[in-house]
């Protein structure tokens, strides 16, 4: 198993482990996804999915935050994959439906501003689609390993496409 130490706050962003000043110790597994544990998985599923996301909806390079429509060119420290439902909900975690670019600094101080994000998801995907979103979320769930090694090989293709 290899270890990154990290030790600049950019490159512990990518990591979705922030802490300045200290290292941090980050165990990516090995690069075979299938010896890699669900954690492991998920933890190199996430950065691709977010990067699909914000391509997903840049054009010409900028993103607009989602609930603030503040404009953000791709690869800004700033601009993140902000939930609807939150990341903790498994079934929705990796649900294109339910994420969309969003602004690191003024939407995330305020818990992603959620009245907001849901109003405007509401205009573009409508209330029925909301609403299954909310059921999904709290619908018991197990990761497995073949859907998730899945996921990061259909998110590679799709990122590579867009490149």
């Amino acid at each position: 198993m290899s270890l990154l130490l990290l030790t600049q706050r950019k490159e512990a962003k990518t990591t979705g482990r922030l802490e300045t000043g200290t290292f941090i110790v980050v165990k990516r597994g090995p690069k075979d996804l299938t010896k890699k544990t669900l954690p492991q998985l998920q933890h190199t599923l996430w950065p691709i999915f977010a990067e699909y996301i914000k391509r997903n909806y840049a054009i010409d390079g900028w993103c607009e935050c989602f609930t603030c429509q503040k404009k953000l060119q791709l690869g800004n420290q700033n601009l993140n994959a902000g939930h609807f439902l939150s990341r903790s909900y498994s079934p929705t975690k990796y649900d294109t439906r339910n994420v969309r670019p969003q602004c690191g600094s003024p939407c995330n101080k305020y818990g992603g501003k959620p009245v907001e994000f849901e109003r405007n998801l509401r205009l573009e995907i409508g209330d029925d689609q909301v609403e299954e979103l909310k059921t999904l979320s709290t619908t018991p769930w197990k990761w497995n390993h073949a859907d998730l090694i899945e996921q990061i090989l259909y998110y590679r293709a799709e990122l590579k496409e867009m490149r």
